[in-house]
């Protein structure tokens, strides 16, 4: 790492963009006149065995907690993190200083937090949980910058990614299972009935949004997917990793789907009673 530090690297995540490879990293940094220490979050790219820093001001990533997401749209980067909005690096066409910027953060746009990125047919697309407490939104982001509103699916997002040619949003919920319920309600007469309506992944063709239930082969009477934290393509298979409602009587705890272009959902069982 060519940048002095006080402690070591952390690599909160990694991607190989046009053929080069960029991490989001952080370090700790001391000021040579108080010897107050600031912990920065910055975008770096490995050259030969080296790490160098892609914005080398000393205006870093500020304001944001845990990136989560790096995405490269229309000649910059932007990045998605546990909080903060979306943010850009920018480079100043007069001084040529670069460094991050907030893109949006005005109304009626609406994502604070855990936000996912994800180019897709010539649009930036985040996704995350709005100002409100676990409700999601989806955006869509041209390259004037301009955002519209694509999805609203209630719900914190989990995952998103681009599997054959269609973009899919994960998102996470919670329910009980019939015996958490039964038991629970011995004590709280209001607990409310396990919700086996549940949609935890939503599909994207450029034209429309559909929301993708999964179906119960394999699983147990009042077992659902509650979770979407991941969408993979391999071999001409679309795999989608999930998390279901526990209960220790279900027989079986599936984990990962294989999804067919007919809409077919097969869970791959990796735990069984």
């Amino acid at each position: 790492f060519d940048h002095a530090t006080e402690a070591g690297v952390g690599f909160t995540l990694i991607k190989e963009i046009q053929g080069k490879l960029y991490a989001i990293v952080t370090y700790v940094v001391k000021d040579a006149t108080s010897d107050y220490e600031t912990t920065i979050t910055n975008l770096v790219t490995l050259e030969g065995n080296t790490w160098k820093l892609v914005a080398p001001s000393k205006k870093v990533i500020t304001g944001l907690l845990g990136i989560e997401s790096l995405e490269y749209y229309s000649g910059t980067f932007y990045v998605g993190g546990y909080q903060g909005g979306v943010t850009k690096l920018y480079t100043d066409p007069t001084t040529k200083e670069t460094y991050w910027e907030t893109v949006q953060t005005e109304e009626p746009y609406d994502l604070d937090r855990f936000i996912l990125l994800k180019t897709y047919k010539g649009k930036l697309y985040a996704c995350g949980e709005t100002s409100e407490y676990k409700k999601g939104n989806t955006y869509s982001m041209n390259s004037d910058e301009v955002w519209t509103l694509e999805l609203n699916q209630k719900k914190t997002c989990k995952s998103i990614d681009e599997a054959k040619g269609k973009l899919y949003i994960g998102t996470e919920d919670y329910t009980s299972s019939p015996s958490q319920y039964q038991e629970t309600k011995k004590y709280n007469p209001t607990q409310q009935p396990p919700n086996l309506s549940i949609r935890s992944l939503y599909t994207y063709d450029g034209k429309d949004w559909k929301a993708i239930t999964f179906n119960t082969t394999g699983l147990s009477e009042g077992q659902i997917v509650v979770t979407t934290r991941a969408i993979e393509e391999y071999r001409g298979k679309t795999y989608i990793a999930v998390e279901t409602n526990y209960d220790y009587e279900f027989a079986t705890q599936p984990s990962l789907y294989t999804l067919e272009d007919n809409g077919t959902l097969t869970p791959i069982t990796w735990w069984e009673k």
